[in-house]
């Protein structure tokens, strides 16, 4: 009789994993004891099966923009999943570094709908200035007129914390005014950082459904329970006079969703 193979990592290694599995047992506890918190994590699922189902539709990617297009919607996939994973996983500042790299892909998506031939050149040079996050930024705020550099303001935000090595970052490392090494369970951090997730992730979906040149009607009416359930949490969580997102967007898809 041949052995038993299992899988097997070092003892302290081993001890790391048994207490992310606990850490994730209390943070899945604590959302489901906070409507608002489920309300955070439907709309996350929700959001997901959306790109599950973009992704389906186009199996012949028979031009670079169309691979482009779905390189940024599987990397959208990754970074929220990563973002959850560590998330629930109590590596707080390891999270915030993916909801970065989700604002990141909303500009840019946003940005292509100024032009869409900046498709081909992003593909052509993804490292031509053109595409330096602060040119994207700044050309997005001179068509929304805005002069409070608001993404700035955000992208600097979740750099600071999630992505640089920075004194700033050390607090998410601080649990109750203790600096911990390795994941650690902390409620305000969960609860702050799912809900940034959460605001962020709708943008970047509703650009990618623009590039659906073949969307149809029916293939709206097929998801339309996603859209409820956004147009519900916006109407819940976020204020009206919040301006960090393009209401103007998501104002678009909801009057076609209420049309069906």
């Amino acid at each position: 009789m041949s052995d038993i193979i299992t899988p097997y990592l070092t003892e302290n290694l081993e001890s790391i994993r048994n207490q992310e599995d606990k850490i994730r047992t209390d943070s899945s506890l604590e959302i489901n004891s906070q409507e608002s918190l489920k309300q955070h994590i439907e709309l996350v699922h929700a959001s997901l099966d959306m790109l599950i189902w973009a992704h389906g539709r186009k199996t012949n990617l028979a031009h670079d923009k169309d691979v482009a297009i779905a390189g940024l919607r599987i990397r959208l996939f990754n970074s929220v999943n990563a973002s959850l994973k560590l998330l629930l996983s109590g590596y707080y500042q390891g999270a915030v570094s993916f909801v970065r790299d989700i604002l990141e892909i909303s500009f840019l998506l946003d940005y292509f709908t100024l032009d869409e031939s900046s498709i081909e050149r992003w593909v052509k040079n993804s490292f031509d200035k053109e595409f330096k996050q602060v040119i994207i930024r700044q050309k997005l705020d001179q068509r929304d007129s805005l002069k409070e550099q608001k993404r700035n303001y955000k992208y600097k935000l979740l750099s600071q914390y999630g992505t640089h090595a920075t004194f700033e970052a050390n607090r998410l490392f601080n649990n109750n005014d203790l600096l911990t090494i390795g994941p650690f369970y902390n409620r305000k951090f969960l609860e702050n950082i799912l809900f940034e997730l959460t605001i962020l992730l709708p943008d970047p979906i509703l650009l990618l459904l623009k590039f659906e040149s073949d969307l149809l009607i029916s293939d709206l009416k097929l998801k339309k329970n996603f859209f409820i359930i956004l147009r519900d949490w916006w109407k819940v969580h976020v204020n009206p006079n919040f301006q960090e997102n393009n209401l103007d967007e998501l104002n678009y898809w909801f009057k076609l969703i209420e049309s069906i």
